[in-house]
């Protein structure tokens, strides 16, 4: 292949080693709040003391009104504390002494979606917790998410992994030969991986949509038969549905899709026999190797949003997670089990989680037996 002069030119990305890749965790959302919690913590160990928290500061006040905006720039980050997964809420700052809470929800690979079998978003949910365990203090909260995107409730301030970066960049820059040499190499592989895996390096992106157009059908080809984690879990999802096929009462289709793998079973199909129904309704394994996850998934499909109700939406809501009303929709999740951490499983434990997946299912399936 010609053109090597481009090829040279993306080593600079493809031969560096950095230890979010290494690890595997590259746009794992748990991963990314636990680095900014200890990055926002003005207290901790990273030596950056409390600049990356104040610059977030600045960029949030400009969405506050004028007073909280001053009560937040005049207050000391070294009085907030950081807290992980409180309440569920991936990033609570709270400083006691001027009465103020910051929450961020960090967002990378999954949207906003409703708290547990709660009817309001997880956004409204935190909201409500805060007010109810700190109802005298000043309330801020953050939206974040590599694109910006638009939360269902108007009271969080939409922040980008882009302002992000930006504001860890000139924080690291200005504190680089101060920090310890574990400290730069951890922050300096953080902000590269922001770059290359969540935001994208606009160089990258220019130089691979270039080599990309010369080379197109060689490497076309090159893709067609690499080697292919999905396709991998994909197959052991159909030895391990083939092989339990009787225990579960698995009737397995013979498409050959290979992120979503559908299937129904004998018990599924008796409990909506006679039942003028929807267009479809079969369990799906879904298999997303971009945020790292599979899941095993019961779903409605009402291609014409037809309204359901009487006994057929009774029958539905008894194997639903989350209750369906009768207003009109096209497609409903009614009941899911998640594997996460996929990509640094072996054959073997893949085959362990979707028994376990299986389990969920029969376990969800028995409510079917106790309402025949």
């Amino acid at each position: 292949m010609q053109d090597t002069e481009s090829f040279e030119e993306l080593s600079k990305w493809s031969n560096s080693v950095n230890i979010f890749d290494v690890l595997k965790i590259s746009r794992t959302e748990i991963r990314h709040s636990n680095i900014l919690g200890w990055l926002l913590d003005a207290n901790e160990n990273h030596g950056i003391g409390d600049s990356f928290l104040y610059s977030v500061f600045v960029q949030v006040s400009n969405s506050l009104d004028i007073d909280l905006s001053l009560k937040l720039l005049s207050s000391d980050p070294y009085t907030y504390s950081v807290s992980r997964e409180w309440k569920d809420i991936d990033i609570l700052l709270v400083s006691d002494k001027y009465k103020i809470t910051l929450a961020i929800e960090n967002k990378i690979g999954a949207h906003e979606h409703n708290h547990g079998k709660s009817e309001k978003s997880q956004l409204e949910t935190y909201e409500n917790l805060i007010k109810q365990f700190y109802s005298d203090y000043d309330k801020i909260f953050v939206y974040l998410t590599p694109d910006g995107d638009i939360p269902t409730r108007p009271q969080w301030i939409v922040m980008t992994y882009l302002d992000l970066l930006d504001l860890l960049q000139n924080t690291y820059e200005s504190k680089r030969s101060a920090l310890k040499d574990e400290v730069n190499l951890l922050i300096n592989n953080y902000i590269d991986n922001l770059k290359n895996n969540v935001i994208m390096d606009q160089e990258l992106i220019a130089l691979c949509k270039q080599i990309y157009q010369k080379h197109k059908v060689a490497l076309d080809l090159i893709y067609e038969n690499r080697e292919d984690d999905t396709l991998r879990i994909s197959n052991i999802c159909r030895e391990v549905l083939s092989k339990e096929s009787e225990n579960f009462g698995i009737e397995i289709p013979d498409e050959k899709t290979k992120s979503n793998i559908r299937f129904n079973t004998k018990n599924l199909k008796e409990y909506f026999t006679g039942l003028t129904f929807l267009e479809d309704y079969f369990y799906q394994f879904q298999i997303r190797m971009k945020d790292d996850y599979f899941l095993l998934e019961l779903v409605y499909h009402n291609s014409n949003n037809k309204v359901i109700e009487g006994e057929l939406l009774k029958k539905m809501n008894n194997l639903t997670s989350k209750q369906i009303n009768k207003e009109k929709w096209e497609w409903k999740r009614a009941w899911s089990h998640k594997i996460t951490n996929i990509s640094n499983m072996s054959d073997e434990e893949i085959k362990n989680s979707i028994n376990d997946c299986l389990k969920k299912m029969s376990t969800n399936e028995q409510k079917i037996e106790n309402r025949k």
